[in-house]
């Protein structure tokens, strides 16, 4: 009869390491930018609810960008208005990811951009997480091409994970 009871306090134990909810959204329009701010990407932006300040939020966004002009391209992820995994390693423009996305295949193909982290928000309150970009000059856009023949879609998913 023990061994009955510990296993259904068990149950109600998610074991850490696991799955305990998904949630994902697909962006299918163009976003473009020009200022060397970091602004929101519009359809990028979702938000969970954590079940417990020990659970963890993979963070898995992904996204095709192009810029038909030599620039660098910055792209950051957030949570509410704090961001997330920024490098210190560079002297002038630091970020989630820094990429050259206008580099040689013509205005027709893009740049595959993933941006994943492991967060640890210690908050069992709803967190919003979003995608950010900006560039150094022309105009950065993201889900079409610079000629504007191809389109392609981005997505952002959070998976909250035991802790």
């Amino acid at each position: 009869m023990a061994s009955m009871k510990q296993s259904s306090i068990l149950q109600g134990v998610a074991q850490k390491g696991s799955v305990l909810q998904v949630v994902s959204t697909t962006k299918t329009n163009t976003a473009s930018t020009s200022s060397g701010t970091l602004s929101d990407i519009a359809g990028l932006s979702l938000s969970i609810t954590p079940s417990s300040t020990s659970s963890k939020i993979l963070i898995m966004a992904n996204l095709a960008a192009r810029n038909a002009t030599s620039a660098i391209d910055r792209f950051q992820l957030v949570r509410n208005s704090t961001s997330l995994a920024v490098s210190t390693g560079g002297s002038t423009t630091n970020g989630s990811f820094v990429g050259v996305t206008s580099q040689g295949g013509g205005e027709n193909v893009n740049a595959s951009i993933f941006l994943d982290f492991l967060d640890s928000p210690a908050s069992s309150s709803s967190l919003t997480y979003k995608v950010q970009f900006s560039t150094s000059g022309g105009t950065l856009f993201v889900g079409r091409t610079t000629a504007g023949n191809y389109g392609q879609t981005a997505s952002i998913t959070l998976m909250e994970v035991a802790g």
